[in-house]
């Protein structure tokens, strides 16, 4: 009975070891991911500003639903937006196939 008690806690003991190291593995993945986010922001700002200072109207954002970068052309004078790539429908039909993508796995589990 003794031992039985001890293989218990062994087993119970090398599954918490293992969620242990899966949740850290987890959390590095996260912080790589924000440290690769504020790196993005970054360059997103340093090229608006470059193309700022040249009078053209180029801006660059991530579309945060996506996590892709959106490019916009605007009329530097009406500010009016001449072309957006990908255009605003694309990004809008991506969001939706991947909605579908979760609900479709989320049917097969």
């Amino acid at each position: 009975m003794t031992q039985a008690i001890q293989q218990i806690d062994s087993k119970s003991n090398v599954i918490s070891e293992g969620f242990a190291k899966q949740s850290q593995e987890q959390i590095a993945q996260v912080a790589l991911i924000r440290e690769q986010n504020k790196k993005l922001q970054a360059i997103v700002s340093d090229l608006n500003h470059v193309m700022g200072m040249t009078n053209t109207k180029l801006s660059f954002s991530v579309d945060r639903a996506s996590n892709k970068t959106i490019i916009r052309v605007v009329d530097s004078e009406t500010q009016e937006l001449i072309r957006q790539i990908p255009s605003e429908d694309a990004v809008n039909v991506a969001q939706h196939i991947n909605g579908l993508m979760g609900i479709l796995y989320d049917a097969s589990a």
